[in-house]
Order: structure tokens, then C-alpha cells, then sequence
């Protein structure tokens, strides 16, 4: 019996460790996600202070900057 307790809280453990590693990966992407628009952003502010017209179909300026 007392193998059976200790394999059930060693799943237990492991449960709560994926859940933990799960929610890391999910604020790592999110982190990410906000990366990207800040980066973004930053783009557009640099490519309107050069007067570059944007190509709204192929995603870049015409400079060839990406968006």
C-alpha cells in the first residue's frame, strides 16, 4: 500500500510540475506576443520618420523593411 501512496503523490508532483511548466510557456508567449507589437510599432515609428511608403498587401515598406 505505501507503494501505491508514493507513486500517487510522485503523479501528483509531476501533475503540478507540468502545470507550472505549461503556465511558463504560456507568460513566455505572451511575452513574446508583446515583443513582436512593440517591435512592430517601432517599425512603423521608423519607416514614417524616413518617409517610406508602406505596401500594405506584401506586409513591408517599400524600402523593403518589414512591418
Amino acid at each position: 500500500m505505501n507503494d501505491q501512496n508514493e507513486l500517487a503523490a510522485a503523479l501528483a508532483a509531476s501533475a503540478a510540475a507540468q502545470l507550472a511548466q505549461a503556465q511558463a510557456m504560456m507568460a513566455v508567449a505572451q511575452a513574446l506576443a508583446e515583443s513582436a507589437e512593440a517591435t512592430n510599432r517601432l517599425m512603423d515609428y521608423v519607416c514614417q520618420s524616413e518617409d517610406v511608403e508602406a505596401d500594405p498587401q506584401a506586409g513591408t515598406y517599400m524600402s523593403g523593411k518589414p512591418r
